[in-house]
């Protein structure tokens, strides 16, 4: 999930500044993309509904809990600072509310399962 909200913040920091998105559509972009910013492109066509999943997964296996929590408020402040300094014509031409909510908490729902079995796993409580 964590990978989602960095996507988000990244894409609202470029409409902040005028820059364009353009959703890769070949695999080398594809790969570039990865390279430069560290996870896929998530608004790409040519990625099925489960590859970013499995990349997220396999990212986040070994990384603590504490790790995810900063990155994951860190994250969340990119966004909030590039909402605040949006004005709001520019937020509604981009739907960004929208694009914020179904990249960030309302993603969490689709994925649930797979966050309470990360959790159960990466921290030292257990539900009793």
């Amino acid at each position: 999930i964590l990978a989602y909200e960095q996507y988000i913040a990244d894409r609202l920091h470029e409409i902040l500044h005028g820059e364009t998105y353009i959703p890769c559509r070949t695999q080398n972009a594809l790969d570039a993309f990865l390279d430069e910013f560290g996870y896929p492109d998530f608004g790409s066509p040519l990625l099925d509904e489960e590859a970013p999943n499995a990349w997220i997964t396999e990212k986040y296996t070994s990384v603590s809990l504490e790790d995810v929590v900063s990155q994951e408020i860190q994250a969340f402040a990119a966004i909030v600072t590039a909402l605040e300094k949006m004005p709001e014509e520019l937020i509604n031409r981009h739907n960004l509310y929208e694009r914020v909510a179904g990249n960030t908490y309302r993603h969490y729902r689709d994925h649930i399962v797979d966050i309470k079995r990360w959790l159960r796993a990466n921290t030292t409580y257990n539900r009793r």
